[in-house]
């Protein structure tokens, strides 16, 4: 599965990842949407176990690709600089699809937790972001020692930011599609 997945042309990658997050988002707003003439907590329920049948599935794709499908190497390989290897991604084309597909696979991470946590968290996106930071931690420790790869410190910056895009992209759809929604309201008074 990892081969496969690294050997994924970015272009592809990058349009099934827009394509997959505007379904999500055009689910959402049809919830929202949907919520007014259907039983809205209900409905929000379902939306949150989805969600989070979705995050779990993610993390078990993410432990897939970074922990369970590597063979041991002979020695444990660190690359704490911080931005060392992202630096290279500007110059070199498979350290830039690495580093991308390190954002992308967290992304839906970040969406998912953020939706199934809707209205439960205060601080969401914050305390998300470092809870896919620290989950990041923890695969790049497992990595180094394990044998399994190399844990390298950009790994948990790119991994970082896939998460906050994921969760940015959860709160913008979910203020896109209230507010207008804010609108009807109001215009109905």
């Amino acid at each position: 599965m990892r081969e496969r997945f690294f050997a994924i042309p970015l272009n592809k990658f990058t349009a099934c990842m827009i394509a997959a997050c505007a379904v999500w988002l055009i689910a959402c707003a049809a919830l929202h949407f949907a919520s007014d003439k259907l039983d809205r907590p209900r409905l929000l329920k379902i939306w949150r176990i989805v969600n989070a049948a979705a995050a779990a599935a993610t993390v078990i794709i993410i432990l897939t690709l970074t922990l369970l499908e590597r063979s041991k190497m002979g020695a444990r390989q660190s690359m704490l600089e911080p931005f060392h290897t992202i630096k290279l991604a500007f110059k070199n084309a498979s350290n830039r699809q690495e580093k991308l597909l390190n954002v992308y696979v967290f992304i839906p991470f970040g969406a998912f937790i953020s939706a199934a946590l809707e209205g439960r968290v205060k601080l969401r996106p914050a305390v998300i972001t470092i809870a896919g930071m620290i989950f990041s931690l923890i695969v790049e420790t497992s990595q180094y020692i394990f044998y399994l790869g190399q844990a390298e410190t950009d790994d948990v910056i790119t991994n970082t930011a896939g998460t906050l895009i994921g969760v940015l992209l959860c709160v913008i759809g979910e203020f896109i599609v209230k507010t207008p929604k804010k609108r009807l309201l109001n215009k109905k008074k």
